[in-house]
Order: C-alpha cells, then sequence, then structure tokens
C-alpha cells in the first residue's frame, strides 16, 4: 500500500512538471544552419549549424608524432575537427590531415618516409646523367664561389629532399589547393618566421608543400625557405602552439595538443643547432603559456625527454597521443555538449511520433516507443534525419490533442533523380566515372551519398595520377531531373620560370616532361623536378600550381647556385700511396648548362693536368659530347710474383673527344677519339720498354649504370663494353684493335645482405703494344695480386662477393666484405684456352663508408700462394 502511494506521489509531481508544457501552444524545433562556406569548396547541402572545433598543433619535431595518435583517438570517438593550424611538425601533420588523409594514413605516411635521409643534399644518384654518376661522391669538400670568393653555406641542408617528399604526398591527397587553403578538407594555416621582419605568416594560399617545409624549417640544420620577400623559417620561433589563428579561422571551441621539447640536457647541446634549438625553447615559455591559456582543451603527450631529432622508437611516440587524448576525451564531450546552449533538460511527454512522409527504414532509425525527451533529443533527432541526405527540408511540431502530446516530424524529400551527366572529362569516360559512384536512379536524390561520390571519383583521379582534377560543381536540373557534374582536370595553360637569373630558360624547360596544354600529371611534375634539380645549378627548386581561367599555370620558381665551384679530394692505396685533387669548375658555363672544368692531381706516384668541357645534352636533344684536353705523369711498377722488378714513368700528353647518346638516364653509347704522345720513361729496375711514341683510336662504347649509390651500392647493374681501334689510318706506326666487357649486379637480402656477382673479358691483337695491355690485379679485380700486377692481352675474371652490414650503433655504417674470384690471363691472345690456366683469389675486408670518405682493409689470397693485404681511404677519382 506504502508503494502504491509513493507511485501515486511521483506521478503527480512528474504530471506537475510537464503539464505546463503540454498546455502551452504547439512546440516547434527546425534546422539551425550554418552559414555557407565563402570558399570554392563543394558543398551540395547546407550545412547544419554546430561548435566549430578547431586544432592548433604544436611543433616539436620527432615529438610531434604524437599528434597522430591524437587524431585517431578524436577520429574514434567521432568528434568533429572543422579548422586546423600547425607550427612546424604541427603544420606537416595537420597540413595532411586537412589535405583528407585519414589519422591510420598518416601514421603509415609516417613510418614510410626515411627521416634520416631528409637532410641529404644530393640528388637521386637514378636522376642523373652518367658523367655527373661519374664525379658523383668523389669529392670531400666543395666551396661555391661568387666572384672568386667563398660562399659559405647557412646551414647543413638545403631543404630539397624534405620538400620533394612533402610534394610528392600532398599531390596524392583527396583533396587539392585550388585558391586558398580554405578549399582542403578543412580549412588550415601554416606558421611560419619571416626573418627579414621577425614577424609570424601565416600561409593560407599558395603551395602547400612549401609553406608546411617553411614552418618546420630548423635554422641552421635547413635553409631558409625563400618565397616573394620572404625568408622563411621555423614558426615556433614566434608561435609554437597557434591557438589564435584557430580561433581566427571561426573555431569556437580549441583543442590544443602541445608536444614541444623540454629543455635540452647539457650532453644533447653540441651541434649549431641543438644550441640554436634551446635558445628558441627557452624564448618561447611565455608565449606558449599564453597561448595554451586560449585553448579550451590541451592535450599534453607524457613524451619524457624525447629531443625533436629522435625519431627512434617512433610507436612510442604515437601511443603516447592516443593515451594523452584519451585521458581528455570524457572532458571534450562535456564541453562541447555545454557549448551547444540548448534547454537539454527540459522534458517533453510524447505519446506518439507521426511522420509526414514514411520509408522503411524509419521504424530502425527512429525509437516510436519512446515517452520521456528532452528538447536537445528532439533536435539531435531531426538533425540526424536531414544528415541521411534525403530530404530538403525537417522539422518537427509537439502538437496536443485530447491531453495526449504527438510529436510530427515533417519531411520534404529531396527531388527524384533520373539520369547523371558528367561535362569536362577528356580522360576518362563517363561510364569509367559512374563505376566510381554508388547511386539509384528513379528515386529521390540522396546528396550525401553523392558527397561520398563526389570524393570516390575525384579519388580515382588521384590514383591515375592526375592529382589537380576536381569536381568544379554540381548542378540538378529539376526539370529534366539530370545531376550534371562539371570536372575541371587539371590541363596545364602556361609555364612560368622564376628565379633564374643566369640559366637560359630552354636549359630548365628541356628537362620538365609537361608542356602547355598537357594536363597535370603527378609523376612527371616529379619526374621535372628531381631533373631540374639534378643539374646542379640550383639549391632549391619549388613548383606552384595555380587555377587562373579554370586553366593551371605552372611556376618553376628556382635559387640558383654560386657560378664557380672550388672541389678538393684524396686517395690513398698501398700501391698509389696519398694523391689530392684540386677543381675549379663552372658547372654552367653562360648558362647553357655546360660544364667547364681545370682540375689538377697531385701525388707521389700520379701528376694529372686536365681540362674539360662537357655537354650532357646538346640544345634540347639527348646527343651528348665531352671533350679533354689533358697532360700526366704517372709512375708505374712492374712485379715479378708480387716483387718489384722495375719502375717507369709513362707521360701522356693529348686531346679526347666523344660524341654520343644518352640511354635515357641510364647510361650513354658514344664514338670517342683520343690522340696521345706517349713516352715511358725508366726509373730504376728492368720489364718494360723505353719508348715515345704516338697514338690515336677510335672507340666504340656503351656504358649502363643503375647503381643506386656508391661506393657501396646494394642494387642495380653496371655495364661497360667497348671496342676500340688503332688504325694505321690515324697516325700509329701497326694497327691493332681491342675489345673489353664487364658486367656487375647488385642484389640486396634482408636489409643487410648484398651478393655481387661480375664477370669481365677482354682480348686484344698479338701486337698491342705494352702501354696498351690490360692492367690487372688489386682489391678491385683479383685478390693476391698487386694493384695492376698482371698485363695481359687476353683476360677471363669472374667474381663473386657477400657483403654484409653490420648493425653498430656508430657515426658510420660498417661492412664485412668475402669475396671468391676465378681467372685466367694471356698475354699471347691467341694460346688456346686450357683448364689449367685458371686461378682462384680469395679475400675478406672490413669496410668504413663515412662523411669522410670510405676506409677499406682487405686481405686476400690465390691459388698462385700468393698472399697480400691491401689498405685504401678517401674518395676514388
Amino acid at each position: 500500500m506504502r508503494r502504491m502511494v509513493n507511485y501515486l506521489i511521483s506521478g503527480i509531481i512528474f504530471l506537475g512538471l510537464t503539464n505546463p508544457l503540454l498546455a502551452q501552444q504547439p512546440t516547434e524545433f527546425h534546422l539551425r544552419f550554418d552559414k555557407m562556406h565563402s570558399s570554392n569548396k563543394l558543398m551540395l547541402w547546407r550545412p547544419l549549424k554546430q561548435t566549430h572545433v578547431g586544432l592548433a598543433l604544436s611543433g616539436g619535431g620527432a615529438r610531434g608524432l604524437a599528434h597522430i595518435g591524437v587524431l585517431k583517438v578524436l577520429e574514434e570517438n567521432h568528434i568533429p575537427v572543422h579548422v586546423i593550424a600547425g607550427t612546424s611538425i604541427g603544420a606537416i601533420v595537420g597540413g595532411l590531415y586537412a589535405s583528407g588523409y585519414s589519422a591510420d594514413e598518416i601514421w603509415k605516411i609516417s613510418q614510410k618516409i626515411q627521416w634520416d635521409k631528409i637532410l641529404a643534399n644530393r640528388p637521386q644518384r637514378s636522376s642523373l646523367f652518367l658523367s655527373q654518376k661519374q664525379l658523383s661522391g668523389r669529392y670531400l669538400l666543395r666551396l661555391y664561389l661568387r666572384k672568386f670568393k667563398p660562399v659559405i653555406p647557412s646551414s647543413i641542408s638545403n631543404g630539397q629532399r624534405f620538400y620533394d617528399e612533402l610534394s610528392k604526398i600532398i599531390l596524392e591527397a583527396p583533396y587539392q589547393v585550388i585558391r586558398s587553403f580554405d578549399e582542403l578538407k578543412y580549412p588550415f594555416r601554416a606558421i611560419a618566421t619571416d626573418l627579414i621582419k621577425g614577424k609570424k605568416v601565416a600561409f593560407n594560399r599558395g603551395d602547400l608543400a612549401l609553406a608546411m617545409q617553411a614552418s618546420a624549417t630548423i635554422p641552421l640544420l635547413f635553409q631558409p625557405v625563400e618565397k616573394d620577400s620572404f625568408l622563411l623559417v621555423d614558426g615556433g620561433v614566434v608561435d609554437n602552439i597557434p591557438v589564435s589563428d584557430v580561433k581566427k579561422l571561426g573555431a569556437s571551441f580549441v583543442i590544443a595538443v602541445d608536444v614541444t621539447s623540454p629543455l635540452r640536457q647539457k650532453k644533447n647541446m653540441g651541434a649549431p643547432w641543438e644550441i640554436a634549438d634551446q635558445v628558441t625553447t627557452i624564448m618561447q615559455f611565455q608565449q606558449r603559456e599564453e597561448q595554451l591559456k586560449k585553448a579550451d582543451v590541451v592535450i599534453k603527450p607524457e613524451l619524457g625527454l624525447r629531443t625533436n631529432t629522435d625519431f627512434s622508437n617512433p610507436e612510442k611516440a604515437y601511443k603516447a597521443g592516443i593515451e594523452a587524448a584519451w585521458k581528455m576525451i570524457p572532458a571534450i564531450k562535456r564541453m562541447l555538449l555545454q557549448k551547444l546552449n540548448l534547454k537539454k533538460n527540459q522534458l517533453y511527454r510524447i505519446d506518439k511520433i507521426i511522420l509526414t512522409k514514411h520509408l522503411p527504414s524509419d521504424k530502425k532509425f527512429i525509437p516510436f516507443g519512446r515517452h520521456l525527451w528532452t528538447g536537445f533529443e528532439i533536435q539531435q533527432l531531426i538533425e540526424s534525419i536531414y544528415r541521411q541526405g534525403l530530404w530538403k527540408n525537417v522539422w518537427a511540431d509537439i502538437i496536443t490533442d485530447s491531453g495526449r502530446a504527438a510529436l510530427v516530424i515533417h519531411r520534404i524529400p529531396n527531388p527524384v533523380l533520373y539520369r547523371v551527366k558528367f561535362r569536362g572529362n577528356s580522360l576518362l569516360p563517363d561510364s569509367l566515372l559512374l563505376k566510381q559512384a554508388a547511386y539509384s536512379l528513379n528515386q529521390p536524390i540522396n546528396w550525401k551519398t553523392w558527397e561520398k561520390n563526389c570524393e570516390a571519383i575525384t579519388q580515382f583521379y588521384r590514383k591515375k595520377n592526375f592529382s589537380l582534377a576536381y569536381i568544379q560543381s554540381v548542378k540538378f536540373d529539376s526539370l529534366s531531373h539530370t545531376l550534371l557534374l562539371s570536372i575541371q582536370e587539371g590541363r596545364i595553360n602556361t609555364i612560368k620560370l622564376e628565379g633564374n637569373t643566369r640559366t637560359k630558360n630552354w636549359v630548365i624547360l628541356r628537362e620538365f616532361p609537361l608542356k602547355a596544354g598537357d594536363i597535370f600529371y603527378a609523376p612527371k611534375i616529379h619526374q621535372g623536378l628531381s631533373n631540374i634539380y639534378s643539374l646542379g645549378f640550383f639549391k632549391h627548386i619549388q613548383i606552384e600550381h595555380k587555377w587562373v581561367n579554370n586553366h593551371v599555370q605552372l611556376t618553376i620558381d628556382v635559387q640558383e647556385k654560386p657560378p664557380l665551384q672550388f672541389n678538393t679530394s684524396y686517395w690513398y692505396d698501398r700501391d698509389r700511396h696519398l694523391k689530392l685533387l684540386f677543381e675549379l669548375a663552372d658547372p654552367n658555363f653562360l648558362g647553357l648548362g655546360s660544364k667547364v672544368a681545370l682540375s689538377q692531381i697531385v701525388g707521389k706516384r700520379d701528376f694529372v693536368t686536365e681540362f674539360a668541357f662537357q655537354n650532357d645534352r646538346i640544345f634540347k636533344t639527348y646527343l651528348t659530347s665531352n671533350m679533354k684536353i689533358h697532360y700526366s705523369k704517372i709512375k708505374h711498377y712492374v712485379f715479378t710474383r708480387g716483387n718489384i722488378a722495375g719502375e717507369y714513368q709513362e707521360r701522356r700528353t693529348g686531346i679526347y673527344y666523344a660524341f654520343g647518346r644518352q640511354v635515357k638516364r641510364l647510361g650513354t653509347t658514344s664514338f670517342a677519339f683520343h690522340l696521345d704522345e706517349i713516352s715511358l720513361r725508366p726509373i730504376s729496375g728492368a720489364g718494360y720498354p723505353v719508348i715515345k711514341t704516338r697514338e690515336a683510336s677510335l672507340r666504340l662504347q656503351t656504358i649502363v649504370d643503375e647503381r643506386n649509390k656508391m661506393p657501396f651500392p646494394t642494387k642495380g647493374k653496371y655495364y661497360n663494353f667497348y671496342y676500340e681501334i688503332f688504325g694505321q689510318i690515324f697516325g700509329n706506326d701497326i694497327a691493332f684493335s681491342k675489345l673489353y666487357s664487364s658486367t656487375e649486379d647488385y642484389y640486396t637480402f634482408f636489409r643487410r645482405f648484398t651478393v655481387h656477382p661480375k664477370l669481365a673479358w677482354g682480348t686484344a691483337d698479338m701486337v698491342t703494344p705494352f702501354q696498351e695491355m690490360f692492367r690487372l690485379g688489386g682489391e678491385d679485380s683479383f685478390y693476391g695480386f698487386r694493384e695492376d700486377e698482371i698485363l695481359a692481352r687476353r683476360f677471363l675474371i669472374t667474381s663473386l662477393e657477400i657483403r654484409y652490414m653490420l648493425p653498430l650503433k656508430i657515426p658510420a655504417t660498417m661492412y664485412f666484405h668475402y669475396r671468391k674470384d676465378m681467372g685466367a690471363f694471356w698475354k699471347n691472345s691467341v694460346t688456346p684456352i686450357k683448364g689449367s690456366d685458371f686461378i682462384f683469389g680469395d679475400g675478406a675486408a672490413i669496410s668504413l663508408e663515412t662523411s669522410i670518405g670510405s676506409f677499406s682493409f682487405q686481405y686476400g689470397v690465390n691459388s698462385d700462394k700468393r698472399k697480400t693485404y691491401y689498405f685504401s681511404a678517401g674518395f676514388r677519382f
């Protein structure tokens, strides 16, 4: 009885609370629409008003991988993001997210980036012509000269590799910049610092990759980015957590993610850029705290003492971001509800729900049996119905009749779709584009579905590498019930050049594979960027696109290096001893793309002077030429079973000219003519002729070099073939010829094991003179013999090397090598070949690859019972 009384009292109290509501005039709930986006972003339906959530992502270098973890948690909890601003690594992660990449996709991208290679200044070896490959990696020091005065570099890296990586990723992104960063999936700002005016620059348009690079350009480590009148470096110098910029973008709720670095320990302040980073961090303290106070929520991952350059164990930073975000999710959800400013506690008793239009899915979607509703829940219901994409408008009334309340939901359906058409698509047919879309004809058009369809069609263009293609407009013809999608595929109207005060326009444009009238195609953009940079004339190259009158205007912006180079290097080995190289070169003579160089090699056993004029491309063709004038004095030993039997000096004065054709960027096929005055002069002992003669020859040669790096390739092939004629027609005393061929391959397994097979052979006429015989033996030829110990008119050598990269944590790369050689050598090139002619060699080596050259200690034996050791250091030239 007491329980019934309690129920009765509770009911009276409840009715007392709700009856005033039921007695009021009919209550209406309408959709609250937001302002349409002012940019050119494609919007198929009116956006609903909501709390605009903004992300402010701080700088922090490697610590910024935690940003990705934070984004993943926000996605999993359906926390909407509307605008983003980022500094340094925050600009990179934020820029990728704003471009349409998901958190998981950004994490995969971060794992693929070779962060330790970002500082590299050299172009990829695969982008070089053969002559450039032959010179690449041979110098210890390169000093640039302007008016014969040295130009001191401002940084360790010019940042080109950094820009290339960002550019490739951005061009594959689902969303591209049309006119401004507001047209990305989320409006975005990248914060950088202008060194000229000492002010903050918030990038809102232009080249997104360059904006991201500028924001993350660490002083002294990377060269400042030059753009227009700005000289840009890391945005963290002036604003490391850009909360204010997020608010300027219209965010009413700001989530700041703070991954800023703590002060470095003394042991981590050895390099100049580390000291500069410490000073910057100290300067940021007050400004950072002021920005954090402006944020509604601050997420601060626990990253300990990890420095901003420590990219080891990236998973740890990523997980720290996930853990920190999860801790703040309850507070974020609670505060977002408060921001809605609704009377969510006002209760309504609903006896039934009435729909003006019925769909089979309504029973699953709408809780018809529910009787108690808050105003917030009713508002959420009509908004969720609208977000189905099927309705032009939705609103609700609460109507009372005879004491019973009904929630009447009014729905005006979208018009029926009969057909779909495309306009502007010349690359892909309508049928192929429609396969990317999910839709039904003769049914009300679903704008939500078509929003996804537009993304799918755009993404299909991205997969085909047409990076700038986008859907310009979507129009519905109410008379014919036709949906018309207008596509801009990114046709190039003009290509402009900026920054080349010395280099001729055609020298740059001949390396760029796209022309006016072509469609913007990402692989050719990357190829052009690589080709131009590989010329070696520019310290930084940027390719920016701009839409003008529905066409693309490309601008290739280059920063020229000083005109002259002074190069120096060294090489030491057991037999040649120490020799030094000095070279003065102009790699872009008169801005025509030709190289002029004067070089001098000086050593105990070597003296070489050479003037060279190299044309990798003659005008716009792939024809190539090379002219050299040289004078040399080289000392040679003559050996008898490994012992020095004599020594002589070979002097050559002559001219060399080659003309041929580039085989893409793999190698060349050429005809070469050389004319030499030769004299062999005695120093000691015997075993050599003393002569003075003139030689001239014509050589047909093909060289293919696909090796990925030197001096320790891990993949690729090297092939060298030539046939050389010394005819009496050229003025030789005797006529003879030589034929040579060598091929070698490199295969790497399990990242550390490299297998290197090689086969070389050569034959020459019986009358081939002493100075033109093949010289063999040494650490790179055949174990157990000294360098050039073997003189032969016919030879055959095959070898198999296995190299292992040792897993040592030292500031150099160390290798262990083992090689097996087999070969035979004949001074008489017509002697029958017998099995007993062949000998075997075995050897092992320890090598170091460092920034000051390679160092190698080797020991070898052969079946002739010969044993010898080898030591070499420096850069081979």
